[in-house]
């Protein structure tokens, strides 16, 4: 079979994303934007209190420069997450595998609020899977 009817399109990733969105339990707002202008979100978690705070993307040119990367590599960023830690700042790009074989794989693990996330951190840059929760409209890292 040729490799190439594995690989999605940008419409199909958008789709896979906005599915995603919903399954993981990001709200309709953000999700309306995402789907109707293009509009990325990242949940910063402020405190016990204030666990997922919504911003715009767009208004750190730092995420959005990684947020190309990410994309540059075929895949697609729906969502941040970004978590305060003693040493820095943890940034989670939550993001849609451009390839289709690994999508139902990926709707199993957001069932259970697990997502594919590509990791920017003080300690380290990498891809892995974390665990969410859904808190006011956005998401917060659990594990």
């Amino acid at each position: 079979m040729d490799e190439t009817q594995h690989i999605a399109t940008q419409e199909e990733m958008k789709a896979e994303a906005i599915k995603m969105m919903r399954i993981l339990g990001l709200s309709k707002e953000v999700i309306k934007d995402f789907e109707e202008n293009g509009v990325l979100f990242y949940s910063e978690r402020m405190s016990v209190a204030f666990p997922a705070v919504l911003y715009w993307m767009s208004n750190k040119e730092e995420y959005m420069g990684q947020v190309a990367k990410i994309n540059e590599s075929g895949s697609l960023v729906f969502h941040g997450i970004l978590t305060h830690l003693r040493d820095g700042d943890m940034m989670d790009y939550l993001f849609v595998s451009k390839y289709k074989d690994e999508w139902p794989f990926a709707e199993e693990d957001a069932k259970q609020k697990v997502a594919l996330s590509c990791c920017y951190s003080p300690y380290a840059s990498e891809i892995g899977y974390v665990q969410v929760e859904p808190k006011m409209g956005g998401l917060t890292r659990t594990y």
